[in-house]
């Protein structure tokens, strides 16, 4: 197999980012003055209500932590955001979290929502915890590991591999083992190309970037695929050694719900309110030359989006929303 170029991981980077820019950036559509608003006492309590509208929801987890992400976005969406004061959590049929609040401060549905998912595992989570995103996650970007052995350690697909027909969500494999993508690593060459590439993504969320590129190394020793081993692979002791990475496709229990595969349909009326834009990563100036095993492919062209556009009578009320997308 033939080493990457700086150039084939900058082309890796472009499919990794795409469309995903400015969700958080802008206010939401402006409300219609409410007669109570006339006195000052109501101004402020008005200007209150129109901050609280505008909160956006990132879910960012990796391993386990990224397979916790779906179900924190799932309460976002099914119960809105509510005032801490009086919060109380139940727990449904199912064992799943429910909420009761007597102030909700964003109502369900309203909020809309982006993820980064560092090698989701689900490895020992309850048996009818439901991963799926909900439809109010308007982009996604995750990444897999491609070179874990660990036959107990399936990637859960959140996201299925490589771009989703809608070209809502895209996944991409990467080169090393689980730890190459979380990270923490003394030779953190893998693993800093997966910071970066998850950077992108989020920077391209807002107008103020957050996060800062990492230093890529220049020594091909830098780039150490690792494998659990010992004590450290208790939960996976048997390894796969086929070259393929194990997947784990059921998000829900199916025995509960009807489709539990993928993740639910967008809510077109709340990804209509914004802008949908190609962006521009900051690209990875050179590489090393790495040893053979460790490639980079990069993933397909992206499809189309296939939003409609947003409908001439609603133009008026989605002026100053935002522009986003995932490439």
């Amino acid at each position: 197999m033939k080493s990457p170029s700086g150039a084939a991981y900058n082309t890796c980077q472009q499919q990794i980012i795409a469309r995903s820019r400015h969700l958080f950036e802008h206010p939401c559509p402006p409300r219609k003055e409410h007669p109570h608003a006339l006195t000052e006492g109501g101004r402020r309590r008005h200007r209150s209500t129109r901050r609280r509208c505008c909160l956006r929801v990132v879910g960012v987890g990796y391993s386990r932590g990224a397979v916790l992400v779906p179900g924190f976005a799932r309460l976002v969406d099914e119960f809105g955001i509510a005032h801490p004061e009086g919060l109380k959590f139940g727990r449904d049929a199912h064992g799943n979290l429910t909420v009761e609040s007597s102030q909700i401060l964003v109502p369900p549905g309203e909020v809309a929502q982006a993820v980064g998912l560092f090698d989701p595992v689900g490895t020992n989570l309850p048996k009818n915890y439901d991963a799926r995103l909900p439809k109010s996650v308007l982009s996604g970007f995750s990444q897999i590991a491609r070179d874990e052995q660990r036959e107990l350690f399936l990637h859960q697909t959140i996201l299925d591999p490589d771009w989703s027909d809608d070209g809502r969500f895209l996944s991409a494999t990467l080169p090393g083992g689980h730890s190459n993508i979380g990270g923490g690593n003394d030779e953190a060459g893998l693993e800093t190309l997966a910071f970066n590439g998850m950077a992108d993504y989020l920077n391209a969320l807002t107008d103020r970037p957050l996060f800062t590129h990492r230093v890529v190394p220049s020594d091909p020793a830098q780039f150490t695929i690792f494998q659990a081993t010992g004590a450290t692979a208790a939960f996976g002791l048997r390894m796969d050694k086929d070259g393929q990475r194990n997947l784990r496709d059921e998000l829900a229990n199916c025995k509960i719900v009807d489709i539990c595969r993928d993740a639910d349909p967008v809510d077109q009326a709340l990804a209509n309110r914004f802008n949908w834009q190609r962006v521009t990563p900051q690209l990875t100036e050179s590489l090393p030359r790495l040893p053979d095993p460790i490639s980079i492919t990069p993933p397909a062209e992206a499809p189309p989006w296939s939003l409609p556009p947003v409908p001439m009578a609603s133009a008026a009320s989605t002026a100053s929303t935002a522009s986003t997308a995932l490439n």
